[in-house]
Order: structure tokens, then sequence, then C-alpha cells
């Protein structure tokens, strides 16, 4: 099919056509003769194909068809046209995509976001006055920026930068920032302070490699208590306040609960998927959406964000996922997995490398409609901070 006629079909929209009856290939030689061009042609049985076409061909496919004693029918409808004329008594819907296509268009020119990677020492605060100062800023259009500037100006404004990277993808602007290595990185270990406790709990281990140890192992100690003092006496200079350092590990006793039920209602996904757009004007939603009510959707949205004279506007595009909630009945020993498989995702979830889970005791109680699956466990950690005196 020539570039031309694709065009054509996308303008006028594609049909299947079906057509039946005993003289097939009498109505094809008809069409080839009359120039209609048809397209994926599939012979379904004897005396039965399917085929596309445009749908302003269908005018004369039927007389060609009256003609040799066939019936021709559409099957399906395809392409802009019709979906176009499926809407044509709600001019307002199209006349609000139009202008949420062209709002689209002219949002994805302006910067809605700026990230910064990289910086240690520096602050994020410190970074956006200076690229402000180079017209770098939310709601900035991107095509009057100059990223060589931006970077200049961050190298010669912020002297812990040894390299910065300006990359403008979309609607956001990536910083990459390199501090320079600081030559006396031991220059804090002169800052006198002590070690306290961020969390309360049982001294498991206390260890002053600098600073004198106020607690015992087996103490309780209290969250924000001092555990290492910053200060070493000595006999012969007295007392002289050091950086503290050394090792802090406590011990709690915790309990963790979930409760399941054997009737639930589960989430079944349909396939189906429905499309909306909106926009959003100081956090309040408009969205356009079509959708039957008996249905049930999850709805998954991205928006893009521009600041406008101290409001904020946003562009919504908003996707629809339908499913059906089916009633499952579980059994008992399923129930049981489930809590075993929450409890240990709960427990990665908190665990560090320094952390140790021990004495896990699992205590199953049965309800009316369910379990409930108590889990008591001692949690065993590090919870040494230092804090400037």
């Amino acid at each position: 099919m020539s570039k031309k006629n694709i065009f054509k079909n996308i303008k006028k929209g594609t049909i299947i056509v079906q057509v039946e009856g005993f003289f097939i290939e009498r109505f094809l030689n008809l069409c080839k003769i009359q120039n209609i061009e048809i397209y994926d042609i599939r012979y379904i049985t004897a005396g039965l194909i399917n085929f596309k076409t445009s749908s302003v061909n269908f005018g004369t496919i039927k007389k060609i068809a009256d003609k040799t004693k066939c019936k021709a029918k559409i099957k399906k409808k395809k392409g802009i046209y019709f979906v176009l004329f499926k809407y044509k008594k709600r001019r307002m819907l199209f006349y609000l995509f139009i202008l949420l296509l062209f709002l689209l268009i002219v949002l994805s020119t302006y910067i809605f976001k700026i990230e910064i990677t990289g910086n240690q020492r520096i602050s994020d605060k410190e970074i956006l006055d200076v690229l402000r100062k180079a017209d770098v800023y939310v709601g900035k259009n991107r095509l009057f920026i100059d990223e060589r500037k931006a970077g200049n100006l961050l190298r010669t404004e912020l002297y812990d930068i040894a390299w910065v990277g300006v990359d403008i993808k979309g609607t956001k602007v990536n910083i990459e920032i390199v501090e320079k290595t600081l030559m006396e990185d031991d220059a804090n270990k002169d800052v006198p302070g002590n070690i306290v406790a961020s969390k309360s709990g049982i001294i498991t281990k206390i260890i002053a490699e600098n600073g004198t140890a106020k607690l015992l192992t087996g103490s309780y100690i209290e969250k924000d208590m001092i555990a290492i003092e910053g200060i070493i006496e000595s006999e012969f200079i007295g007392s002289t306040k050091v950086h503290a350092s050394g090792i802090l590990r406590v011990k709690n006793t915790c309990t963790y609960e979930i409760s399941e039920k054997y009737n639930v209602e589960e989430k079944v996904y349909t396939g189906k998927k429905k499309y909306g757009v909106g926009f959003s004007i100081n956090n309040k939603e408009y969205l356009l959406k079509y959708l039957p009510k008996d249905h049930i959707y999850d709805i998954n949205k991205k928006e893009w964000k521009l600041r406008i004279t101290g409001g904020s506007f946003k562009f919504i595009f908003a996707k629809y996922i339908e499913y059906d909630l089916v009633k499952k009945n579980r059994s008992y020993e399923e129930l049981i997995e489930i809590c075993k498989n929450k409890y240990q995702e709960y427990i990665n979830s908190i665990k560090t490398e320094t952390t140790v889970v021990s004495n896990e005791k699992i205590e199953i109680v049965k309800t009316e409609d369910g379990i409930k699956y108590i889990v008591t466990y001692d949690l065993e950690e590090d919870v040494g901070v230092f804090r400037k005196s």
C-alpha cells in the first residue's frame, strides 16, 4: 500500500469487510477493475472472505456485492475518523482535548524538576540559589537555558565543586556534582563531643575507643543519654575534652503482630484499560473520564507540574486498570504461610549490616474468621551517634 493511501486510511478510517457468496472471485476481479484498493484478504471458509479497505470504498463495494449476488457487511471500524464521529456530539470534550494537547506541548518546554546528585557537603539550597542566578529554576523555559553558563557559575560560586555536569532531559534538569576531596578528613575529630544513644535499650556492648564509658554492659540506657563521655581524666593534666568514639550496642524485645482472614476479596485484573487526561490547579483536580459506574478501576497518574504566580498547575495523564473483586476462601495453612512471608519481609526491611535478630517466638491465635500471627523477638543493633558537647 502506498504512503498516500496509508494517510488516506488514517484520515478516513479503515474498515474490515466480510463478503459472503458463491462468486467471490468475480467480486474481487470487479473490485480490481474499479481500482478499489483492498488488502489483508483472508479466506475464512469457501465463499467467505475478510479484507481491509478505506471506509470511503464501502459504498462501491456494496454495489459490487449486490451485482455479484454476495453479501457485504462491516465487521470492524478503526481510525481517528470513527473516534471523532463517535464523539461528535461531545464537542466540548473535543475542544478540551485540543486545549489540553496544546497545553501539553507548551508545558513540555518548561522545567518542572531540578534533580541534584553527588553533593554531600554542599546543600541543595546553595546549588539552587546559584542556579537561579544563571536563570535555571522550576518554571523556566528550557529553550532559554544556557547549560554551559550554569555549569561555569556553579564552579565559580561554590569552591567545593571539583566538577559539575548540567544536562536537560525533557522537563527535568539533572545536576551532577563531584566535590573536592578534603585533604584533612580527620579535622572533625578535633571537635569535642560525646557518644549518645539514638534508641533506648539494654546495653549488650560498650567500648570506649576515645573518652570515658559512663555505663556498663547490662545497664538500661534511655534515648539521648550519654554512653561515652568525651572527657579523659588524668592525674597529671586533669580533665581533657576529646572527640568521643566507640561502640554502643543495645538489645530490645519487640513484638510483630498481623491478622489474616479466611474469606477475603482479591483483585483479579480483567486486562481492560482506559485512559484519561486532566489538570490540577492548586491541588484541585479536574479529570476528564467516562467510566462505567458498575466497573472498578485502579488508577495510575503521571503529573507534570508548573509553578505559576505562587500557585501550581499540573497536567495529569491517568490510566484506569479494570479489575473484579473475587471472593476467595483460604485454608489455615495458607494463612500461616502468608503471615510468615509478611513477617520475613518486615524483618528484611529493618535489618542492616550490624542488626541481629534472635530469640524469635511465634504464637498463633485462632479467631472466629481467621488467625492472629504474633512474633516476639530480640533486636540488637548499633545505636551510638556522635554529638557535639
